[in-house]
């Protein structure tokens, strides 16, 4: 049967139900038992039928489509929240329009108005410019946004976030009392970035600070995100500051790189250096030794903005409601000495 031409009429013929059993079956909007559900979707899957979102939208104002714009989609950061949202979403009946801002203002912009002609119901975002006043964005575009990760530069708003200063304080530490009295700091640069940056560094020097160690800035860098400037600064680190036992890597490109640079030089883990990671989600534990990381709860985090986004939809004029998971420290191979 052609595409084009089919109807939820025919799925329901088909199937021997009424068109509301369908859209039941379709939406999950109510209970169909077992078996009629199967002859649903087998008349669905004969028929070749595809449910018009935009029609439905046309007729009674609901798409039940979420757009979700984060600005980095191969980060496993951000894939393992969105795969965790996604079911949250589903199970609901939703759907989701993924896109990738691409670190870009610009981008953002083109990508919110274009989900909003697309009449999407929500939108959670990872915001890209603090600067930015997205809450007056919202009231103007009339889609209710729900942020991930990224605070805004709003006074009211509803999120999901993450803290880490906890868990950075406790990695630090854990390198102090294992004697590495001397604890570098490898962090992304900040500049025109979010407090959750910054605030790997609040974390750092609280350790510090409750050991009686003034935090010196000679072991405070601030380099861009990526594989190589971690290991081409864990090598200025072993040349010419060889006081310093141990490090923190606060971004997970950068971990890589320092990583590396150790095995490299042949310095032993944690023998010579103890080393902790940063959201090294796919290969912190199949490192020798397993590298010390400090992770958040992703899972946790996808489930709690897709359930935050679908109540945002439902009562618009709630209340703003804000998540604060926490990080936690996972594994010490790489910190303490044997």
């Amino acid at each position: 049967m052609d595409n084009k031409r089919t109807t939820i009429k025919d799925v329901a013929r088909v199937a021997g139900v009424s068109t509301a059993t369908v859209s039941h079956v379709i939406n999950k909007t109510r209970y169909v038992s077992e078996e009629v559900r199967e002859r649903v979707r087998a008349a669905v899957q004969s028929t070749n039928y595809s449910s018009n979102y935009i029609a439905r939208a046309l007729r009674g104002s609901k798409t039940h489509t979420v757009g979700v714009v984060i600005p980095e989609i191969s980060n496993p950061f951000y894939s393992s929240i969105i795969y965790h949202m996604e079911l949250t979403l589903h199970e609901a009946g939703y759907m989701m329009i993924l896109c990738d801002s691409q670190e870009s203002a610009e981008h953002e912009v083109e990508i919110i108005e274009r989900l909003c002609g697309c009449q999407v119901e929500g939108i959670v975002l990872a915001p890209i410019s603090p600067a930015t006043d997205y809450e007056a964005w919202a009231q103007r575009i009339g889609c209710p946004i729900v942020y991930i990760d990224r605070y805004p530069n709003s006074a009211k708003y509803s999120g999901v976030f993450c803290t880490v200063r906890e868990a950075v304080s406790l990695a630090t530490e854990q390198m102090i009392l294992c004697g590495h009295n001397c604890v570098a700091l490898m962090n992304r640069d900040t500049a025109g970035l979010y407090s959750i940056v910054r605030e790997r560094e609040e974390g750092y020097r609280d350790a510090l600070k409750k050991h009686g160690i003034e935090p010196d800035s000679r072991y405070i860098f601030e380099i861009p995100a990526c594989t190589e400037y971690g290991y081409a600064k864990m090598g200025d680190i072993l040349r010419e500051l060889r006081e310093v036992n141990g490090v923190f890597c606060a971004n997970r490109h950068i971990s890589l790189g320092a990583l590396q640079c150790l095995i490299d030089s042949g310095r032993r883990i944690p023998e010579d250096m103890s080393i902790v990671g940063f959201a090294a989600y796919s290969w912190y534990n199949v490192t020798t030794p397993r590298l010390s990381c400090v992770l958040e709860p992703l899972k946790e985090m996808g489930e709690a903005a897709g359930r935050l986004i679908l109540d945002v939809i439902a009562d618009p004029d709630r209340p703003p409601e804000k998540i604060v998971l926490k990080a936690s420290l996972v594994g010490s191979a790489s910190i303490w000495r044997k």
